[in-house]
This record gives C-alpha cells, structure tokens and sequence, in this order.
C-alpha cells in the first residue's frame, strides 16, 4: 500500500502536468496541428489513467488506515466516474441493449493499462447489475456494434482510425453478462463511425443476436 502522503504529493505533481498537457492540446487544435494535438491528447489520457490509479489507492489506503468510514464499491465508483450507461432498445422488436461511453475507445497501439482496466470495470459492474436487475441471459450467438461518434471534422477523424481501437476492453466486460464468450464462433464484431453537430465524442455500443445485426446496422448507419 502507499502511503497516503505519497497518493497526494504525486496527484499534486499530476495536476500541474495535466494542465501543460491541455494547454497543449488547446495550442495544436487552434493551430489547426491535428497530428500533434493527437499526440498530447493520448499523452493526456495517460496521465490522467495514472492519476486514475493513484486516486483509487489513496481510497483503498484510507479504507485500510480507516475502516470505520462507510465503503463505497470502486466498481460503483469507477462505473460512475466513467459515465458508462446501458439500455434496452425498444424501437426494436428483438433484443438489442446500447452501452454508452462519453468518451472514445482508447488507442490499442498506446498502453495505457489503467485506464483500459478501468474502462473493462466500470462496462463490466453496470453491465452485469443491469442483466441480474432485468433476468437477461447471455446470446448464444451475439454481434457487438461499436459506434464511434466525432466531430464533423474530416481532418480529425482521418488521424482516428477505427483499425486502432481497442474493444476488447469492452468484450472482456462483457463476457458472463451479454456475451458468452468473445471468440469468432459466438461473437461477432462491426466497428462504424459517425459524426456529430457538437463536439461531445463518445462510443456507444450495441449487443444483439447476430440473426439480427443486419437490422441493427442499418438502423445506426440511417439514423
């Protein structure tokens, strides 16, 4: 366990550097630098996945130091943090569930191990309350549809390659829940991307029986 003087002077440290990082951002997005604002970016994702995991131990430490303080689930409180929320469709006449994140998958090219635990955490605790809540089996046979949402500009969604996101950190939350398993012979997997009129980015993610995916597509593809 670290030390609880430790946990703070570190995140004090991070918050200064978190504030060089978007200044960064913010000087390459206004001098239209998309590249390097996307460098900054993931650079600013990392710092935040390690201050992530320094505010989760300084918790955990003053649980330990503490235990007469009321406990809170870091699932629940990762879950929250993150935003994750999941929903049955029912335009639809078949079973369909949309997880949203108001974020965009992380890089698989990039390591931030953190932040990607923490994203298969939160989508695996809201998930499985959801399923125990509602008395949703697994699909013998799923498809996954991961929607990525962008800004309308066409610079920056060229630097976002939808070959570079990482969803098995989606997938690995989802077994046991909606998923049985994520292999080929049980799962299949779409990744579509769409623009939007503000600049609030985000995933969202549909599960539903492959016999139905089609349907599900063009559904997303025309709305």
């Amino acid at each position: 366990m670290i030390s609880i003087d430790a946990c703070i002077e570190y995140l004090k440290r991070r918050a200064l550097a978190q504030e060089n990082l978007l200044r960064k951002v913010e000087r390459y997005y206004y001098g239209f630098d998309y590249e390097h604002m996307l460098n900054a970016a993931e650079n600013s994702l990392r710092s935040l996945s390690n201050a992530y995991a320094y505010n989760r131990e300084l918790l955990l430490s003053m649980y330990e130091v503490l235990p007469s303080l009321p406990h809170i689930p870091i699932e629940e409180l990762e879950s929250n943090a993150l935003g994750v929320t999941v929903e049955s469709m029912t335009q639809f006449r078949f079973p369909v569930y949309r997880i949203t994140l108001p974020f965009l998958l992380p890089n698989k090219r990039r390591r931030n191990a953190d932040f990607k635990n923490a994203i298969t955490s939160g989508v695996s605790s809201v998930v499985r309350g959801f399923c125990t809540k509602h008395h949703i089996d697994p699909f013998e046979h799923a498809s996954v549809i991961f929607v990525s949402y962008y800004s309308p500009d066409a610079s920056f969604i060229t630097i976002v390659d939808n070959d570079n996101k990482e969803g098995t950190v989606i997938m690995n939350g989802l077994i046991g829940s909606f998923l049985r398993d994520d292999g080929a012979t049980v799962c299949n997997t779409y990744y579509c991307a769409k623009t939007i009129s503000d600049s609030r980015l985000k995933t969202e993610i549909y599960v539903v029986d492959s016999r139905h995916d089609l349907k599900v597509l063009s559904a997303i593809k025309s709305g």
